[in-house]
């Protein structure tokens, strides 16, 4: 599987049917963390790929879709399954 799925809430209790997304061929992603990556104050979701050795992120247009953007990689054979997040 080379998607994430999301689920919207509504505000009141009730969620959207589930939206997937793709994170690149052969990515096989591991871990999930939402952040504003590029400081336009929208919600982004970063992914770690255990498949391809990189996080990626999904830049979040702020009506619950997202656009795939780069995969940083963390190093042949690293096989991420979990990052921590912060402005460090």
């Amino acid at each position: 599987m080379n998607n994430v799925a999301i689920f919207l809430g509504y505000g009141n209790g009730t969620f959207s049917p589930v939206t997937e997304f793709s994170t690149g061929d052969g990515s096989s992603p591991s871990f999930v963390q939402a952040g504003d990556f590029n400081n336009d104050h929208i919600l982004d979701i970063a992914v770690a790929n255990y498949g391809t050795s990189g996080i990626v992120v999904l830049f979040g247009f702020g009506d619950g879709s997202f656009l795939l953007g780069t995969e940083y990689q963390t190093g042949v054979g690293s096989t991420p399954y979990a990052f921590a997040i912060g402005d460090f």
